[in-house]
């Protein structure tokens, strides 16, 4: 229709129209009064927010987990570390909060009555009994949950020796998980030379499944002389003569000849 006009209703201008009537002249003269019949057409827009029902929402998927990137980036990190540990002179920075976390022996030791025998308040805590490269390892597990640490040793005997003294500082530290970690890993690598040296170890710090595991080699090695003459053996025979005694008799009872055995355990009395 001629003479239609848009209006934008708003807040600001919430009603339009004229101030003062028309006059009846006025509109048939512009063609809006018909057989004495006044029509008014209007287009009206409702604007409103938009409405997203669970139908029409995008399907997104969650995020993958990052706290262990994060807690792995605190690692070495000085700037936030407000605890040094000193092993044989090398120093490592960390967290409180991080260790306690994750060992109850570092949780007492900083935290417990134990600090006051050490010089946890003053920031600075020595750590003795263990390798600088084996706690390097130890708190890389601590703070990324892996043994990657250990991915750079070439030799296979070099790794099985730290896995050995990883689990030693473990079993210390009571970081059980690395414990049973190393466990395993021992129990895939056992060897002729090193099978008594693992057994002493594994019955030292309570560890029931590479025991087993090592006794079971025993028992089923076609190699028997070659164990009694390795180093472990002979340390483990002399530091541990009760503990052979019952060897000798568990694996007198897996064996299929007794009798065998018995030689065996007289030769090596001998």
């Amino acid at each position: 229709m001629d003479g239609s006009t848009s209006r934008v209703f708003s807040q600001a201008f919430p009603a339009w129209g004229h101030l003062r009537f028309m006059r009846r002249r006025e509109l048939e003269e512009m063609g809006f009064v018909r057989d004495d019949r006044l029509t008014i057409e209007c287009v009206v827009n409702v604007v409103l927010d938009p409405v997203v029902t669970a139908g029409d929402a995008p399907e997104l998927d969650h995020p993958p987990s990052n706290i262990l990137g994060h807690l792995a980036g605190l690692l070495g990190d000085k700037g936030t570390a407000d605890v040094t540990l000193v092993v044989r002179g090398e120093e490592f920075a960390a967290h409180r909060a991080v260790l306690a976390m994750r060992s109850p022996v570092f949780k007492a030791a900083l935290y417990g009555p134990m600090k006051e025998s050490t010089d946890a308040n003053a920031g600075r805590v020595a750590i003795d009994g263990v390798e600088p490269a084996v706690f390097r390892a130890l708190l890389h597990f601590i703070y990324t949950d892996t043994t990657a640490a250990m991915d750079d040793l070439d030799d296979d005997d070099d790794t099985a020796q730290m896995i050995m003294h990883l689990l030693e500082a473990a079993d210390r530290y009571d970081v059980e998980r690395l414990k049973l970690i190393c466990e395993l890993m021992l129990c895939k690598s056992i060897a002729v030379d090193t099978v008594a040296a693992t057994l002493a170890m594994a019955d030292q710090h309570h560890c029931q499944k590479l025991k087993e595991a090592c006794i079971e080699f025993l028992a089923t090695s076609k190699k028997m002389e070659g164990v009694m003459e390795s180093q472990g053996y002979k340390k483990m025979k002399l530091s541990c003569p009760s503990f052979m005694v019952d060897l000798w008799e568990i694996i007198g009872r897996k064996m299929t000849s007794y009798s065998v055995i018995l030689n065996i355990y007289a030769r090596d009395k001998d």
